[in-house]
């Protein structure tokens, strides 16, 4: 917000206390969703974010911001399809034991809480590529904010990883093999 004063500026707060209280407040609570997935892509998107606030004070037309921002949209979309993936396995795990296609539910359900991490440490990889290749355009002043948003983009990478890694284990061999191909390259073994 500008102010005539002397050419001063002000530079309030943003009020986004009640988001982040509700957004705590569903990983603290008793539920079992949101959980480890959703709070590793919460911290990546907020990396990317914070990259691109911090290309934005650096390079205000960088085509990379648009990219960024492009990402985090995707990972909406992604927070949605972690929670539901894990809710419907649940709802899976929880038929009785005979019940009709609870093995076939149980396996894609297994499948698709498999399938969205990859798909986030996909953008993860993207987000860190994006960011690598403008690092030598940040500001000395906002270094320290690129380097916070590439530790988030990491963490949020490496909870992706592990946890495709950990629900694929569920998965039949060749199924595993076929999902977490994309991962060789990415994130810690």
């Amino acid at each position: 917000m500008s102010d005539d004063r002397n050419g001063e500026r002000d530079f309030p707060a943003p009020d986004v206390t009640a988001s982040f209280r509700r957004l705590t407040q569903a990983f603290l609570g008793p539920d079992p969703l949101p959980a480890g997935g959703a709070a590793g892509i919460t911290a990546l998107a907020s990396g990317i974010a914070v990259g691109a606030k911090v290309l934005r004070l650096s390079q205000p037309d960088a085509p990379e911001i648009a990219v960024l921002a492009a990402l985090v949209h995707d990972l909406e979309a992604e927070f949605t399809a972690d929670c539901t993936a894990f809710a419907e396995l649940l709802a899976a795990l929880a038929l009785p034991r005979d019940a009709d296609g609870r093995r076939t539910r149980i396996a894609a359900g297994w499948r698709a809480a498999t399938e969205a991490p990859v798909r986030v440490a996909s953008i993860a990889a993207q987000a860190a590529r994006a960011l690598d290749a403008v690092a030598e355009q940040i500001k000395p002043a906002v270094r320290g904010d690129l380097a916070a948003a590439q530790r988030l983009i990491d963490s949020g990478s490496d909870i992706a990883v592990a946890n495709a890694r950990e629900n694929a284990r569920h998965l039949e061999p060749a199924v595993a093999d076929e999902l977490l191909a994309g991962l060789a390259s990415r994130g810690p073994s």
